[in-house]
């Protein structure tokens, strides 16, 4: 297997995981409500709302610094960066992007299981067509014709 399918990999299972552990640990409103997920809580999530409206800035820092499960994410945030300037320095944007396509597959599916979000018919066709997409661009890399100027 080539090495940009497998950075291509760890850049898409870092970005959900991050983006998991982030909403995870901050929390999400549900009817009004800010809620943990039972996991986060074990992690040590507390809810924590982020606001830019003054009061509270070093109070905040604080706060997200001790909720192990949003710290997680936005670190796994940076490993995701390392390898996504990995990824496009090695195979280009082009590839990188295609490839990047299916991290929103990958993330509706486990936040419908982590979350209780909402998968309905309109992101199910959706699903599908980001997956042809990303069968085409994997596939036009692999044996596509390159284009000439």
């Amino acid at each position: 297997m080539d090495n940009k399918f497998v950075l291509a990999f760890l850049a898409i299972f870092s970005n959900v995981i991050g983006q998991v552990f982030l909403k995870g640990g901050l929390g999400y409103k549900v009817d009004g409500v800010q809620t943990i997920p039972k996991w986060a809580k074990i992690l040590g999530a507390k809810p924590l709302e982020i606001s830019f409206q003054g009061g509270g800035g070093l109070s905040q820092v604080v706060a997200f610094i001790t909720n192990f499960p949003a710290l997680l994410g936005a670190l796994m945030g940076l490993v995701f960066f390392v390898f996504w300037v990995a990824l496009v320095s090695k195979a280009g944007l082009g590839f990188a992007n295609g490839m990047m396509a299916l991290f929103f597959v990958i993330i509706c599916v486990v936040s419908r299981f982590l979350f209780g979000e909402y998968l309905g018919g309109l992101k199910l066709v959706g699903i599908i067509l980001i997956m042809f997409g990303f069968l085409f661009v994997a596939i036009g890399e692999q044996y596509g014709l390159p284009i000439q100027k």
